[in-house]
């Protein structure tokens, strides 16, 4: 399960396997195994996935379902607005996304 939503918020973020492994530090035959769920990923390979992508360790355990669309959407916003993701995140980064996905909104419902 771990390695199916890795791969799928791995691919919606249109990223290679090498590609996120360099983001994350780590090597892409560890990601790979990871993805493949050859391997586990220890627990601070969870929180290191769940921080970049800004989903829960819950959701990537398969314990948590709630509010991935919203959280997809708001990774998105952020991946378009070029701001930071993560620990580099601040208020005022959290502010213009949260702007920018009302905007989405409300373009959607117009």
């Amino acid at each position: 399960m771990f390695g199916q939503k890795l791969k799928f918020l791995r691919k919606n973020a249109k990223l290679t396997t090498e590609e996120l492994a360099k983001k994350l530090n780590m090597a892409t035959s560890t990601l790979a195994s990871w993805e493949r769920g050859i391997n586990r990923p220890p627990i601070e390979g969870v929180i290191a996935i769940a921080d970049y992508f800004l989903v829960s360790a819950d959701y990537l355990l398969g314990l948590n379902f709630d509010n991935l669309t919203e959280i997809q959407k708001l990774n998105k916003a952020l991946r378009e607005a070029s701001l930071p993701v993560g620990d580099d995140v601040t208020k005022e980064d959290l502010d213009l996304a949260l702007k920018i996905v009302e905007v989405m909104k409300s373009e959607k419902n117009n």
